[in-house]
């Protein structure tokens, strides 16, 4: 058979090719390929009858004798061709890769379309092995992504040490609970954006070791990991990552989160800007108990705007090492954390322009400290302590300014009368007449004790004519008779 005589399209049953046949064309003749394959049941590859290998039609070798077959669907004892590696996905639904050759490089192509082969089969995979010797290109955006039934997954053979982008490598794989990524090569890495964002079954990821020096964006990484508990970070090199917005969210079992030491002095977003492009680092971890950003630097961060929006179990936080410089929105940075009671931080907002609901919703918070606060350029602080139903206690400072609309609560919880008093001249303001740059430290007012009084028998005396009434008396009036108490005049306390 010669190569004018293979047709594009055919229900060919075999081909037999000789040693020299070549598909790789010439000036004369154009590369060529395998027709493609029309029948129902079939995976539209090749089979290498003898050496039992399954090829694409515009991938099959030149100058080896072989005997093709269509592969049909369902095959899963041949491997397929995919570049210099090899792939199949066995009975047991594992996903094994390894190089062509024993003991060689087996190279998965960069094509640039992110059409894994395995893809079309993904709802079958379980686990994932991949040999020694599995080198990956450049670019493996979603490579094991949507496996809704992958439990595991041995990385351990695959070298990505030329990958620059790995994001959604994992998204959306619902079942993966335990994943090691820690020998990955991740030094010339820049996104792992959504990396694992929808592992809803994930509760432990192993990052220790793992180089993020040249990592631009962690965005998402984590998103809707709901199983996932802790997280450690601590010490890890992220120097050139500028954004970690929503990094966490919605991974309502973390209770823990360890950032202590990492450098990501580069960041600029750990929650939004202008309210309108996206959600916090922390975003709704209804369980997040405890979260170490000591010695974090965040001197080029300019969103947390909802940073730890919804974190309802988180009793105390400590951002004193938060430098806020640059920060311009910081609108419902708190909001909805009922279980918060104590909050370090020495916030420099001279550059905030929103605080709107910052605090809202902080109903277990009793004092806030906000003296170092300058509102110069804020723009909207409504609702700023709407919610705070335990507030008592408020501190501000001389740049702090209500001329912008209403930042202090306007609640009059049970007991107290909704003003505020000052320490300054002891007036008792309402929450709309706080004064503008005066530094205070305003307490909630008590409601005023009420005066009951109390109706003793002997209060009273009632004079009718020549009888008078003592509280006590008979039936017929007379003052012989022996004293009753009269029916209408109880004894009230």
């Amino acid at each position: 058979m010669d190569e004018k005589s293979i047709p594009k399209k055919s229900s060919l049953q075999i081909i037999k090719l000789g040693p020299s046949f070549s598909f790789c064309g010439s000036s004369e003749t154009p590369q060529i390929a395998l027709p493609t394959l029309d029948g129902d049941n079939l995976t539209g590859r090749w089979v290498d009858e003898e050496r039992q290998v399954a090829y694409n039609p515009k991938d099959a070798p030149s100058n080896i004798a072989a005997t093709y077959v269509p592969q049909k669907l369902g095959d899963r004892t041949t491997w397929n061709a995919y570049g210099s590696s090899l792939w199949l996905i066995d009975d047991e639904g594992c996903l094994a890769i390894g190089p062509s050759q024993s003991g060689g490089r087996g190279v998965i192509p960069d094509d640039g379309s992110h059409g894994w082969p395995w893809s079309e089969e993904r709802s079958l995979v379980t686990s994932i092995s991949i040999a020694d010797g599995v080198e990956a290109p450049k670019d493996i955006l979603g490579m094991f992504s949507s496996m809704a039934k992958l439990h595991s997954a041995d990385l351990s053979g695959l070298d990505t040490s030329k990958t620059e982008n790995m994001a959604s490598l994992f998204c959306s794989d619902f079942l993966l609970d335990l994943i090691d990524i820690s020998m990955l090569d991740t030094g010339n890495a820049t996104s792992l954006e959504s990396m694992f964002e929808g592992c809803r079954s994930l509760r432990s990821v192993t990052l220790s070791g793992i180089d993020l020096s040249s990592a631009t964006t962690l965005w998402r990484m984590f998103r809707f990991c709901d199983s996932l508990e802790t997280i450690d970070l601590s010490g890890l090199n992220m120097s050139h990552v500028e954004g970690m917005r929503e990094m966490f969210l919605q991974c309502t079992s973390l209770k823990f989160v360890n950032l202590n030491g990492a450098n990501i002095s580069n960041v600029k977003k750990l929650g939004s800007t202008g309210g309108s492009d996206g959600q916090g680092m922390f975003h709704n971890c209804a369980s997040l108990e405890f979260v170490d950003l000591s010695s974090v630097n965040t001197s080029k961060v300019v969103g947390m705007g909802g940073m730890f929006w919804g974190c309802e179990q988180l009793k105390s936080l400590d951002l004193s090492s938060f430098n806020t410089s640059q920060v311009t929105d910081m609108h419902r940075m708190f909001s909805a954390c009922g279980s918060l009671q104590s909050l370090v931080q020495s916030f420099d907002t001279s550059r905030v322009t929103d605080m709107a609901e910052m605090f809202s919703g902080c109903s277990a918070l009793k004092s806030i400290d906000v003296s170092g606060f300058d509102t110069s350029k804020v723009e909207d602080m409504s609702g700023m302590f709407s919610g705070c139903s335990s507030l008592e206690s408020i501190s501000v400072s001389d740049t702090f300014s209500q001329s912008v609309t209403g930042s202090f609560p306007e609640f009059a919880e049970e007991g107290f009368t909704g003003k505020w008093i000052s320490s300054v001249d002891g007036i008792a303001y309402s929450s709309d007449g706080i004064p503008s740059n005066i530094a205070a430290t305003y307490t909630a007012q008590v409601n005023p004790p009420s005066q009951k009084t109390k109706i003793d028998k002997k209060m009273f005396s009632v004079d009718v004519g020549s009888a008078v009434y003592t509280g006590f008396g008979g039936a017929d009036n007379s003052l012989d008779q022996p004293k009753r108490p009269i029916p209408c005049l109880t004894d009230t306390a």
